[in-house]
């Protein structure tokens, strides 16, 4: 097996208090790369070129994977914890993209079951597919809270929240 995985990324948090409020920003950004194989030889069966020049490879999957990650959310929220309503508002955006290829490919010896259902010594016998995924997902939140005490015993808790959430994901055979 063969794999590599880069993770780049990170974030920013600033804070304003207004003195009756306090803003907060939060940025992130986040880029992952990775590579990966994986051979899903059969026990017994040597895998790879040997020296008869043969693929003895029973099965083998190649990944490739690239991920794009970005959010930003402001928050306004009163900033007294003693006051009779606490409250709270915000905006929160989220986009992410990411790319996958795979590649399959069957050696010399197949996949013997494949070969052994459909009664051919051949069947999937030095193939290859490939694939190729481009996935997109991007959200959209707007929300609101409110809580307060309204007596000594009894308090209350009001929310809101909207979000919209648009995906994609085309495939390419």
């Amino acid at each position: 097996r063969i794999a590599k995985v880069d993770v780049t990324g990170g974030y920013v948090k600033i804070d304003h208090d207004f003195g009756g409020a306090k803003l907060t920003s939060i940025t992130s950004y986040d880029v992952t790369k990775g590579k990966y194989e994986e051979d899903n030889g059969i026990s017994g069966l040597s895998s790879g070129p040997n020296h008869d020049g043969l693929n003895h490879e029973a099965l083998v999957i190649n990944f490739d994977t690239k991920y794009n990650q970005f959010s930003q959310e402001l928050r306004l929220a009163s900033s007294s914890a003693k006051a009779r309503v606490r409250w709270v508002t915000g905006l929160y955006f989220f986009n992410e993209s990411s790319t996958q290829g795979q590649n399959i490919r069957f050696g010399d010896n197949g996949v013997l079951l494949f070969r052994f259902l459909s009664q051919n010594d051949d069947a999937f016998k030095n193939t290859m597919g490939f694939s190729i995924a481009d996935l997109k997902d991007r959200s959209y939140a707007a929300y609101g809270q409110a809580d307060g005490q309204l007596t000594d015993t009894l308090s209350f808790t009001a929310g809101l929240r909207y979000t919209g959430e648009e995906k994609e994901n085309p495939s390419y055979d």
